[in-house]
This record gives C-alpha cells, structure tokens and sequence, in this order.
C-alpha cells in the first residue's frame, strides 16, 4: 500500500542537501517519489509500505549525515493534530537553534582568543584550540560533505570541508612536519611560513554564525505561521438559501458552500470555488 508522508529533517543547509538526500531516498527499494524543500527543511515522500519502512527512510536518511525528527501523514489532518504538529516542530526548531548559538558562541569566543593574544597559546596551543573548533563547529559539515560526496553531490559543506581541512592540514605540518617527518616547508616560500591555525577558526566560526542566522530567520518566520494555526476559528459564513449565515464549525456539513471573505480565514479544507 502506498504510503504518502511528510518527513521534518534537520541538517539541511543548502539546494546541494535537497539533492543529496533526495538522491539517497530515491536509491531505496519502494520509494516512488521525493520532494524535498530546504526552506521548510522538510520531504514529501511516496512509497510502498509493502517494500520498505519509514524506520529503512529514517536510517538511509542518517547515513546521509541528516536526521529525522518527526514524521506525518496529513490524510485527515484536523486543526487539533495540526496544533499538536507544529507545537512540536517549534520545539525541535528551538532546540536545533539553540544547540547551533551554543557551538557557535563557543567557537566565536575561542577565536576571539586566538586573533587577541596569539602570543598567549603559542603554537602548541594554537594548535590545540583550532582542532577543537574544528571537532566542534566544523565536524558535522565535515561528515556531511563526505557523505554527500558518496552520493556524488558537492554542496556548501563540501566547499567549507576542503577549505579548512586543507588549511588545517597544511598548518600541522608546517608547526610540526619538521620535527616528525623531517619536513621544512619554510624553505619552499614566504607565503608557507605561517601556520593557518587562526584561519581555520575564523572561517569555520564564520560559517556558523551565517548559519545562526539563517536558522533564526526562520524560526522567526515560522513563528508567525504557528501562531496562525494556533488561533482556531469556531464559525463560518455558510451561503444558504435566504443569504449568508454565521454558524458554528459542528454546523456545517459536506457540500455546504462556505464564503471566505476578505481577512479571513479558511475555517475547513475543502475545494475553493472562485
């Protein structure tokens, strides 16, 4: 039987994540189709429940390095599950957005650090705090970019993960190659005497706080959406035989015609007839 769902993901950054993960989805026995929508961080998705399971979706969905919240069907959506719905997606968006300030404040503030009183770290610990940032603020872009590239796809994660792991890269053995491996890139140039520790740190912080405001604009925005679907409307103008009437939603049954006046809301689903 085919099974038509609607599957909230958190992760997705860019249209390179849309394709990554419609990729993935599409490569599974039994899905039909998938459409996925970054702004509202959401997929529509058709398949045989006969053939596969939400469960396969939701685990081929991690292997992507993406993660599935919530799942919902809306055949027989009523405004009591919508309210139930969107409560808890605000509540997965806040705790998203608020995971996201905390990697990124740590980040910021550590890199801060690193730019006023370099002489205070040293090298070694240098070092040190911009693998951290790294760990911390670049890790999930990093297993995201290399699993989309599995999948064939290069997105934004893919372009920030080569920038700061060649850097970072480059840096390790520019401090440390000599001692080690017996290597002194100094000799090869004056643009190569100066580790990108620093670098790596700014970028990465920079990328998290573009990140902290993309995802704060649209909680912002879906904030006004949940409070609209929050307000319940209790009448609807029913056109009858003497006129238009108010009446209570219990009232109207099917293939009553209902007027929606300018301001207002549409009080039930039904087929809009201009």
């Amino acid at each position: 039987m085919q099974q038509n769902l609607t599957l909230h993901i958190h992760g997705m950054t860019c249209a390179g994540c849309e394709q990554t993960i419609r990729q993935g989805l599409e490569q599974l026995d039994g899905v039909e189709e998938v459409a996925v929508s970054v702004s509202t961080n959401d997929a529509q998705v058709a398949f045989d429940d006969s053939t596969t399971s939400l469960d396969t979706i939701a685990r081929q969905i991690g292997r992507l390095g993406y993660r599935m919240v919530h799942a919902e069907s809306f055949e027989g959506f009523d405004h009591t599950s919508a309210m139930t719905y969107v409560a808890r997606l605000g509540g997965q968006a806040k705790s998203a957005l608020t995971w996201l300030g905390a990697r990124t404040i740590f980040c910021a503030a550590l890199t801060l650090a690193m730019w006023l009183i370099p002489d205070r770290f040293g090298i070694d610990g240098l070092a040190i705090c911009s693998t951290v940032v790294l760990i911390i603020g670049g890790g999930p872009m990093i297993m995201r970019a290399i699993k989309a590239f599995g999948l064939g796809s290069l997105t934004m994660d893919t372009l920030v993960s080569v920038g700061t792991l060649s850097a970072w890269g480059y840096s390790i053995l520019k401090a440390y190659g000599r001692s080690t491996l017996g290597l002194d890139l100094a000799r090869q140039a004056d643009v190569f005497n100066t580790p990108y520790f620093v670098t790596v740190a700014t970028l990465i912080t920079i990328v998290l706080l573009g990140r902290l405001i993309e995802q704060w604009a649209q909680f912002s925005s879906q904030s006004a959406v949940r409070k609209l679907v929050g307000q319940p409307v209790a009448e609807a103008t029913r056109i009858g035989p003497g006129g238009d009437e108010v009446v209570a939603l219990d009232a109207v049954v099917v293939g009553d015609r209902l007027r929606v006046k300018s301001g207002q809301r549409v009080p039930l689903d039904g087929t809009v007839v201009a």
